[in-house]
């Protein structure tokens, strides 16, 4: 008893994936087979379907060639419909808004900065036998001058620096020591003032500069006169987010954009037999699904969530993650223009319509 009835929804199961126009045809001939192999035993009926499975897509094939079999779930888009570019970009910002949801929802703040020891430890490094005031506390978060959230930071600052030292030497030095602690250098030794800084003479003034990062966090060192003033200092903050790696964020992408592939082959077919605003009700599923649910979701989790911040050396990836983050909007938008243009584009028995008539 049982047996027949796991028969009966898987059949029901797969005809559902085929177009609406080939479907009880398809029904038919499985449950014909099905009865000739009642008598060969359980086995055989279960391997049946099971090589049924196996030969959805050769049924797709078949059944694009029919322009009545409209609907069902198409596995790639038709040929000369126009429709592989929207399917293809849909597909994409599913995923990327996918994958940018998941690291946003699993970023956490910065950790602490650094611990008494290790300031001490790189004062002697960057600045050997000058004294540093400053300390190691430092906010969570702070703020730049436009308003961006920044990962809190610390500044340091030697104390009565000589006019006449080799400020770039000085640099140089420190450079060289930082390598050796295990520091990686991200801009070289620079100099800043350019000639059409107000007031400034460069053949005395500079402002020398270099920048690193180590274990989480990053190093601004700068050095320098400017108006028969001297100065020393550094500056430290959380070097990026504590986001996951970029593959678990691509594994989470892959299933979105297959599921939007599918979606979006599925809505063409579906659009491409109606007329004017059921064309439009057509998209609304895959707008709900790829846009409205996951924007609902990142919004309403917002408050709830660590702040996101701009940090000095963001992963490649920051600006498709922000976007998916704090303005999950933008993705939603793209799915809802990408789902309307899909239904405006012509299906196959629209095209073939002679000039001025619709088909029936």
């Amino acid at each position: 008893m049982v047996t027949p009835l796991l028969e009966r929804v898987a059949i029901a199961l797969l005809t559902r994936m085929l177009p609406a126009g080939f479907r009880e045809r398809q029904r038919e001939e499985w449950r014909g087979d099905l009865a000739e192999l009642a008598r060969h035993g359980r086995a055989s009926r279960l391997r049946y379907v099971a090589i049924a499975a196996l030969t959805l897509p050769s049924l797709h094939l078949a059944a694009r060639r029919a322009p009545s079999a409209g609907g069902g779930w198409a596995l790639r888009p038709e040929k000369g419909s126009g429709t592989a570019v929207p399917i293809a970009l849909l597909a994409v910002t599913a995923g990327m808004f996918a994958a940018a949801a998941v690291g946003r929802l699993t970023w956490t703040p910065p950790p602490p900065m650094m611990t008494a020891a290790q300031a001490q430890d790189l004062a002697v490094t960057v600045f050997p036998g000058r004294a540093v005031t400053g300390t190691p506390e430092a906010p969570v978060f702070d703020s730049d001058v436009d308003d961006n959230t920044l990962a809190g930071a610390t500044a340091f600052e030697v104390a009565a620096v000589p006019l006449d030292r080799d400020f770039e030497a000085d640099l140089h030095a420190a450079r060289d020591r930082l390598r050796a602690r295990g520091w990686t250098i991200d801009t070289d030794v620079h100099d800043e003032l350019t000639p059409d800084v107000v007031g400034v003479d460069l053949t005395r003034d500079s402002l020398w500069r270099l920048t690193a990062h180590r274990d989480r966090l990053t190093l601004d060192v700068t050095t320098g006169r400017y108006h028969d003033q001297a100065t020393a200092s550094y500056l430290v903050r959380p070097v990026t987010y504590q986001h996951l790696p970029a593959l678990p964020l691509l594994a989470a992408a892959a299933p979105a954009a297959l599921a939007a592939w599918l979606a979006a082959c599925r809505l063409h077919r579906r659009a491409a037999r109606r007329r004017g605003f059921p064309q439009l009700t057509a998209a609304a599923g895959v707008i709900v699904c790829f846009a409205a649910l996951p924007m609902t979701g990142l919004l309403l989790a917002a408050p709830h969530a660590a702040t996101l911040t701009d940090e000095p050396l963001a992963p490649w990836w920051y600006t498709l993650f922000v976007t998916g983050g704090d303005r999950p909007y933008v993705y939603a938008a793209l799915v809802t223009v990408l789902a309307i243009w899909l239904t405006g584009l012509p299906g196959p028995a629209q095209r073939s319509s002679p000039a001025g008539r619709h088909p029936a």
